[in-house]
């Protein structure tokens, strides 16, 4: 099966798979190494400046982070407009909502593998930094900094460009892996499994669907999730 170098849909096999250039597969690798070390750079200063700037420190990576993907967008080809809509054979409502209804389970299975965790190593829910139950930049902020903006950033970077590239260069299912342990890393929750498992339910859903609609409006409704019950942790413990 081949794949489109610019959105990475699926069409017809005209010659062999395997006559790929070297080359070529190796150029689209090397500019995702590129791409995945630039938004580590990215993120470097938000993470360090964060509680002597604040907002500002997270609203700088957002933006940086925007311009490396319009960048790699058009160093990688993926045609990043046409992957923002759904085709018309995968319009089954009943069946797109049963994929992505799988993220409730999964956001069960994460907290309560945090809470065992804490619980293993002997932290109580109250001990938690004061930035993870009390957000100082208000709700507004934190739909739009924690659910928003990574949802469609992340998903666009991730499943967008990354997963389609590496797609073209080393087919679906290693481009699954890899693009999900990726995730995982810039994430720092690679030990945590079910985290892991979270990160390739997206990546399926974007090989599935060919289209990065459901991952964006799932990945949102997680994080509104998570941001819901760390207000729900906060209230109870206040």
């Amino acid at each position: 099966m081949k794949f489109c170098p610019g959105c990475g849909r699926k069409i017809p096999d005209r010659t062999d798979p395997a006559r790929r250039s070297t080359s070529v597969m190796w150029n689209d690798i090397k500019r995702i190494i590129l791409f995945y070390f630039l938004i580590l750079v990215c993120m470097a200063p938000a993470a360090w400046f964060k509680n002597d700037i604040g907002i500002w420190a997270e609203v700088s990576f957002y933006i940086g982070f925007f311009i490396l993907i319009i960048i790699f967008r058009v160093l990688t080809g993926v045609r990043i407009i046409p992957l923002l809509s759904l085709n018309k054979q995968h319009k089954n409502r009943k069946r797109l909502v049963g994929y992505m209804a799988l993220i409730f389970p999964l956001l069960c299975l994460n907290l309560l593998w945090v809470y065992l965790i804490l619980k293993l190593i002997g932290i109580d829910i109250s001990d938690l930094p004061k930035e993870v139950l009390e957000p100082d930049y208000g709700m507004l902020w934190a739909v739009i900094g924690t659910c928003v903006l990574p949802a469609l950033l992340e998903e666009t970077a991730f499943r967008g460009i990354i997963q389609t590239t590496l797609r073209r260069a080393l087919g679906p299912r290693d481009a699954i892996i890899i693009t999900s342990i990726m995730f995982e890393i810039i994430h720092l929750r690679i030990i945590l499994f079910p985290f892991l498992l979270t990160s390739v339910y997206l990546s399926i859903l974007r090989h599935k669907f060919n289209s990065l609609l459901p991952g964006i409006i799932t990945h949102f409704t997680y994080n509104l999730m998570v941001v819901l019950v760390f207000l729900l942790l906060r209230n109870t413990i206040s």
